[in-house]
């Protein structure tokens, strides 16, 4: 089945930028659950209403709610009132029954649909609720609770090359799968759907191992992956051609693990990657293997435990407009290793090394041997801190080159240790962020490097210079042009 785009709220192709606005908008977080117990008047607590997971339905569907788990602390009976908060444009979708526990809704135009509801006791209403419902271009299965396959490794089993499978926003508890067909959509739909591991895995590997060519998992989430020999990762990629959009993977022994492939392209975006590790620094936020390609589109690696937050062993590793962060109190090693050399394009990054980190270099270049035919590596306008009290911004081993173009360098360290150059990179142990003690390394007015950059050009026939900057508050944006850029990650702009 071929996928369209939907330029609806909740549509299948995200493009640049559009998960962040829907991060930024609370799309993609979990809306269901409740709102907080607090005193209501006279000393009654107020009831607490639930409207439930979200869901995802095909256009013209009839979909119920159920909003009969809100509940009131007091045990009185509560009445029942929901409201379409949001609808996509052109929609004349209402809701039958909105004032029972089971309201429906027919979905009459691509997108996603906000409801709320508000319950009372008799005395006080509730803080409202939401929930999410998708309107889809159709999936072949549907996974959530209540449904045909209440699990994704139900779905698993059945799979056919091509389907489209989306994952209602829910727990799926030690529910392990082996992904085996080809060309899967595995979409999570009305927030993050989640598998939570507690002990199983799939093949002794992963929560999911996929086995299957050209596979995007979307908008799931993976935490908790434990195996016997300590190298269990959420997602174990086997086949060839992987995508991950508006994913998150936390507290796995690998956040994601890819398996030697030479044909296979790897693409994450969107995608946050935090405390994944086992902690004997052979285990990472994520570990990529001999691939034909890596690329790294606006994600976030936050506090790999004693491992890298990046490891690719790929032919061409490509990371863009991303945050990786160490923190104060991570203990990560490096922040991007490229072991056996090849193409390295790093553009536009904020590279955080912390001040418990277990080695000196924050990016390491062919320290396992230079093995390709083209052993080069780009590091062009990032923002690099380094808080520990030596250490190198960027180590390259024999066989191995580097050029560092317009990097803002802040922290003390060598700049570099091996083969290469540096033009245009700016020194400082004063940045002026806007927070640096927060991460938030946009510039100010007193940032150093402003409009001091050079034309980076092209390197390994690639355009060096950098389209766009994530910011960590409005997310990614075009980066601003006015006359010569900046030094570093971020344009001042007056």
């Amino acid at each position: 089945m071929a996928r369209q785009q939907d330029t609806n709220s909740g549509g299948w192709e995200p493009r640049v930028g559009t998960i962040a606005m829907l991060l930024a908008t609370g799309y993609l977080a979990s809306c269901s659950g409740g709102g907080p117990t607090t005193g209501g008047v006279d000393g009654n607590e107020r009831p607490i209403a639930d409207a439930g997971p979200g869901r995802g339905v095909s256009v013209n569907e009839l979909l119920s709610l159920d909003g009969s788990t809100s509940r009131d602390p007091d045990g009185g009976k509560l009445t029942y009132s929901w409201t379409i908060a949001s609808k996509p444009a052109g929609s004349n979708a209402t809701l039958s029954g909105h004032e029972t526990a089971w309201p429906t809704i027919v979905p009459d135009v691509l997108g996603s649909y906000s409801i709320e509801l508000v319950v009372n006791d008799g005395d006080d209403d509730s803080t409202p609720d939401t929930t999410i419902v998708v309107a889809d271009h159709g999936a072949n299965h549907r996974v959530g609770p209540g449904r045909t396959y209440e699990t994704p490794s139900a779905v698993a089993a059945i799979a056919k090359d091509g389907d489209i499978i989306t994952i209602d926003a829910t727990e799926y508890i030690d529910d392990v799968a082996v992904w085996r067909a080809n060309g899967l959509v595995l979409h999570g739909i009305g927030g993050r759907a989640h598998i939570v591991g507690r002990g199983a895995s799939a093949q002794g590997k992963a929560l999911w191992v996929v086995q299957g060519a050209n596979t995007r998992i979307e908008n799931i989430e993976f935490s908790g992956a434990t195996v016997k020999d300590q190298n269990g990762a959420g997602i174990r990629g086997e086949g060839a051609g992987l995508t991950l959009r508006g994913c998150s993977f936390h507290d796995n022994e690998n956040g994601v693990l890819v398996a030697n492939n030479a044909a296979s392209n790897v693409v994450v975006e969107n995608c946050h990657f935090e405390h994944n590790g086992f902690g004997d620094g052979q285990t990472h936020n994520m570990y990529v293997n001999r691939v034909k390609s890596l690329t790294v589109l606006y994600s976030t690696f936050e506090r790999a435990k004693i491992g890298h937050q990046l490891k690719s062993r790929a032919e061409r590793t490509l990371v863009l407009y991303s945050r990786l962060l160490d923190t104060d109190d991570g203990n990560a090693s490096y922040s991007i290793d490229l072991p056996n050399g090849g193409i390295g394009i790093v553009i536009g990054n904020q590279i955080h090394q912390g001040p418990n980190a277990p080695n000196d270099n924050m990016i390491a270049f062919a320290g396992e041997g230079a093995v390709y035919s083209t052993n080069e590596l780009y590091l062009v306008h990032n923002t690099m801190v380094n808080d520990k009290p030596s250490g190198t911004f960027v180590r390259v081993w024999p066989g191995a080159t580097v050029r560092l173009i317009n990097n803002l360098l802040v922290g003390p360290g060598a700049v570099s240790y091996g083969a290469g150059s540096s033009t245009g990179d700016v020194r400082t142990t004063t940045p002026a962020f806007v927070d640096r003690s927060g991460y938030d390394f946009r510039s100010t007015a007193n940032t150093p490097g402003r409009d001091s950059a050079d034309d980076p050009g092209l390197g390994a026939g690639f355009d060096l210079e950098p389209k766009f900057e994530l910011d960590k508050v409005a997310g990614l944006r075009p980066r601003p042009s006015v006359g010569r850029l900046d030094a570093g990650a971020f344009e001042f702009v007056q």
